[in-house]
């Protein structure tokens, strides 16, 4: 995945920013107040806030959002929650966030979602499957996922025009779905979803009752799913249409992010065909040397568009995964000085126990830096958290609940990009062979080999069981690739 958990923070954080806004229109439009609590009714919602307090170390920040709940939740319940959970921030991170806001969407339930406490439980039931996705319970994530479109559902007009919930939730529903369907892989999946939410958006423009929010968030997971897709030419082809009447986007972290990306693994592409081109001097061509200028057009594009979305991101979040990338390119690019102050940098951001895909990535810039610098100490210091994290990958992988269709985890540049150097940085110390028992080791916590049973093979195993005939297993990759012959075995870089 090439922006890994954090998109999902992304998400989650802009869909409060800009819901935040449109509230603001709402609650001065006098429209009615959501009803308030009966005296015999419990509050669910301030509960789970109690029990939170009861644990955290930010016991204080907690206490004075459970005054402010206590205070203005009888009176206006949909308000006070949506603003507790906005503005609670990392407050609320992990499974208490999940639960927090589970509580707080009962509690709108239980009122009545209307056009106006909608803004706030679209808010409150994206921030919770966001929220589940990156704790890895892909499960609650679709339930969630299920609950708000049972809202959307019972907010259907059979004829006539359509409601603004429904128009609107449709978009924030698939929003959901996409990511829930991008985090196990399965990014045909997520293509046809996005397709579904290009006729209703397009149905809810025609009559006029789309919001800007709906209309921004379909733009992101449009650049979202085609970026997964690595379809790089037609993400930046969307965003140059959009570009030049609507401004908003230039100041979009996560589309400037995937532009930056797309433009990064298009100057890629374009350097590796050069470079074969120019290791066979006479089949050079003008369109070969055309390839290199453009090779170095996306890398100037890809450099200043990182440059920029670090500049302009809201959130830390946003900031890591923008400096994440910005440190996978550099190393690409060979600019390794640079690398590493970005590497220092972007390290300094992560928080222990949080983001666990950006703590997880930390080791193999590092490793990757110290192979590309030709620095063995480096690369000796680092081995023992490549591979602590490398098995932790492999244990998650086979923790996941199990899915009938399997999931297609190795479609992400990001998670190919890890493998390919912990397997490159083993060969450079352990050898061939080693390497390739590594792959085979990622290799039996797939879903196939789950679901038969079979035990992990060993190179030796394996060769025996070719005898004279050959296999090549090749792991292709931006600016490296490993193949693998299982009868001679050999990791290389191509």
């Amino acid at each position: 995945m090439l922006q890994s958990r954090s998109s999902r923070s992304i998400l989650a954080i802009r869909i409060v920013v800009l819901r935040a806004l449109i509230a603001g229109l709402l609650l001065g439009s006098g429209l009615d107040r959501s009803t308030a609590f009966a005296d015999d009714v419990d509050d669910p919602f301030l509960a789970v806030l109690e029990r939170i307090a009861a644990v955290s170390e930010d016991r204080g920040a907690i206490d004075d959002a459970i005054e402010y709940h206590r205070k203005n939740g009888p009176r206006d319940p949909a308000r006070s929650i949506g603003e507790v959970i906005a503005n609670g921030g990392e407050l609320f991170f992990g499974l208490d966030q999940i639960d927090l806001c589970e509580a707080g969407a009962t509690v709108i339930e239980q009122h009545g979602v209307d056009e106006r406490s909608f803004v706030y439980y679209d808010v409150i039931v994206t921030t919770a499957c966001n929220a589940a996705l990156a704790h890895d319970a892909v499960d609650r994530a679709h339930e969630l996922c299920d609950r708000f479109a049972a809202v959307i559902e019972s907010h259907r007009v059979e004829s006539g025009p359509e409601s603004l919930i429904a128009a609107n939730g449709r978009v924030t529903l698939a929003s959901m779905r996409i990511e829930a369907l991008l985090d196990e892989g399965l990014l045909d999946l997520a293509a046809g979803e996005l397709t579904d939410m290009r006729r209703s958006t397009a149905a809810a423009e025609r009559e006029g009752i789309l919001d800007e929010h709906s209309r921004r968030l379909a733009l992101e997971l449009e650049t979202r799913v085609l970026i997964e897709a690595e379809r790089f030419e037609d993400l930046l082809r969307k965003i140059d249409e959009r570009v030049e009447s609507e401004t908003w986007i230039e100041d979009h972290p996560a589309i400037t992010i995937r532009r930056a990306t797309a433009h990064w693994w298009l100057a890629d592409r374009g350097s590796s065909t050069s470079n074969a081109h120019d290791r066979n001097e006479e089949h050079r061509t003008e369109a070969h040397s055309t390839e290199a200028h453009s090779a170095e057009a996306h890398s100037a594009e890809a450099h200043s568009a990182f440059e920029r979305a670090i500049e302009i991101a809201i959130t830390t979040a946003e900031e890591r995964t923008a400096r994440r990338l910005f440190c996978h390119f550099l190393l690409t690019a060979g600019d390794l000085t640079t690398a590493a102050t970005a590497i220092d940098a972007y390290a300094s951001l992560l928080v222990e126990g949080r983001e666990r895909s950006d703590d997880r990535m930390l080791p193999f810039l590092r490793s990757r830096l110290a192979r590309e610098q030709d620095d063995p100490a480096s690369l000796e210091r680092s081995a023992d958290e490549v591979r602590t994290t490398f098995t932790a990958l492999i244990e998650e992988w086979r923790n996941a609940p199990e899915r009938a269709g399997g999931r297609g985890l190795l479609h992400y540049a990001e998670t190919r990009l890890l493998i390919a150097e912990h397997l490159l940085h083993t060969a450079r110390l352990s050898g061939d062979t080693a390497a390739f028992e590594e792959w085979l080791r990622l290799e039996s916590a797939g879903s196939l080999v789950r679901k038969l049973g079979a035990r992990t093979p060993t190179v030796a195993a394996l060769q025996e069981r070719l005898g004279d005939r050959g296999a090549l297993v090749y792991l292709g990759n931006v600016a490296e690739s490993c193949p693998h012959p299982a009868q001679r075995v050999d990791t290389a870089p191509s």
